[in-house]
């Protein structure tokens, strides 16, 4: 924001600069009007009705911009509502293991894994005995 804001500042001091050395009187016809001015000052106020115009393209693109944030903010309220609903029924309708059943599954998980230990510590004993 402060680099465009600083090179807005350049660009103007520049135009200023451009117009101001070329400030001779020329003929200005626009629309309904016709008549002598200064080079500079047509310079200066075509830069101006630009720099306006611009600001008003960008006010317009915020406005809308802020608009579709709200209405997006919006969805996605209604979206984690009905998130927070299905979770809750998927909650409701799964069934819930009881402690024994809980035990009885940690438990063989265990001597699964002891097995396994087992099992590659005698076939790492009986390599290592082949190869002796």
């Amino acid at each position: 924001m402060q680099a465009g804001f600083i090179l807005a500042i350049v660009f103007a001091i520049l135009v200023t600069i451009f117009a101001l050395q070329n400030a001779q009187a020329i003929a200005v016809n626009f629309l309904f009007f016709s008549g002598e001015a200064s080079l500079a000052l047509v310079i200066l106020i075509s830069v101006g009705v630009g720099a306006i115009i611009l600001g008003m393209f960008n006010l317009y693109s915020r406005y809308k911009n802020k608009k579709t944030i709200k209405e997006l903010r919006v969805q996605m309220k209604e979206m984690q509502k009905k998130l927070d609903e299905y979770e809750d029924l998927l909650d409701r309708l799964q069934p819930k293991p009881s402690e024994t059943e809980t035990t009885e599954i940690s438990e063989s998980t265990d001597e699964t894994v002891i097995d396994v230990d087992v099992a590659s510590t005698e076939s790492e004993t009986s390599k290592e005995t082949t190869e002796q």
